[in-house]
């Protein structure tokens, strides 16, 4: 989500305009404050998502994350009683926007996975969606990529919740 509860718009964390911040650390899922882009996040634990705004006059504002918020109709989070394991939305990018691999290829990378270790009937079905989890990862949800460069990178998935003030 990039936009607060209000409507307006988030601006990118890398960015000191129009509101300038300290924060260069904090308690992002994404590597850099470049990746977390203008997404709504909670890096100082406050306990609710939010985000400073592009509007000059709103320093900040609280973002609401509700349940399986949808997006270019493909879920983007999944419900809370669920196991990661089986997120069977139609996203296919990762937080970087780099673009799934399908599952039913081995280029630009090879790999392993077969119908059975996926929440599909068959490698074809889960296209390129992500799907790739590990037991007790923090941001469970990722992806083979299309980019040589990178093998697996994560997704812009996490588990639904309504985080409110």
């Amino acid at each position: 989500m990039t936009f607060t509860r209000s409507g307006k718009e988030c601006q990118r964390w890398d960015s000191q305009t129009p509101h300038s911040h300290e924060l260069i650390g904090g308690d992002f899922p994404e590597a850099t404050l470049s990746d977390a882009e203008n997404y709504c996040r909670d890096p100082t634990a406050s306990g609710y998502t939010w985000c400073y705004t592009t509007d000059p006059d709103t320093r900040w504002e609280p973002c609401d994350v509700s349940t399986c918020t949808k997006y270019r109709n493909d879920q983007i989070c999944y419900n809370d009683i669920e196991n990661p394991n089986q997120y069977k939305g139609r996203w296919d990018l990762t937080v970087n926007n780099l673009k799934c691999q399908r599952w039913d290829s081995q280029t630009p990378h090879s790999h392993n996975f077969t119908a059975d270790s996926l929440p599909d009937d068959s490698l074809k079905e889960a296209s390129n969606y992500c799907r790739l989890t590990e037991d007790n990862d923090f941001r469970p949800i990722r992806c083979l990529t299309t980019d040589p460069n990178y093998v697996t990178k994560y997704c812009e998935i996490t588990k639904c919740k309504l985080l409110l003030l």
